[in-house]
């Protein structure tokens, strides 16, 4: 909750930051003209999207996690998901000798054991 809000303060800045110098933004090249809100639109996209490009790519994208990614993606600690390596709840496979990381259709498979 803390990182998102702290985005929003972040993008309000940048906002304002855009609104305040509006003659800054007529001089940027442009193949068409554009007006304030163009700039601050285009801005306001590109900095959404570059958020959101990590979730849409998604854990997906990689096979295999870190701990910390695993714990993510099941809603745990990365202490609790350290746990569970331990009791053998979680399958892990070995990269290296003492690395490890967690296939994502193990990850799905524990999830949908647990269902009810």
């Amino acid at each position: 909750m803390r990182s998102q809000l702290g985005r929003l303060t972040a993008l309000s800045r940048t906002v304002d930051a855009l609104m305040s110098a509006p003659a800054r933004l007529h001089s940027l090249p442009s193949a068409e003209p554009k007006g304030a809100t163009d700039y601050l639109v285009d801005e306001i996209v590109s900095r959404v999207l570059e958020g959101l490009r990590p979730k849409l790519e998604g854990p997906r994208a990689r096979r295999l996690l870190t701990a910390e990614q695993a714990a993510e993606y099941l809603g745990f600690t990365e202490n609790a998901v350290r746990h569970m390596i331990a009791d053998g709840t979680l399958p892990i496979v070995r990269v290296g000798e003492r690395g490890i990381r967690f296939d994502l259709d193990d990850l799905d498979a524990f999830i949908k054991e647990r269902k009810k």
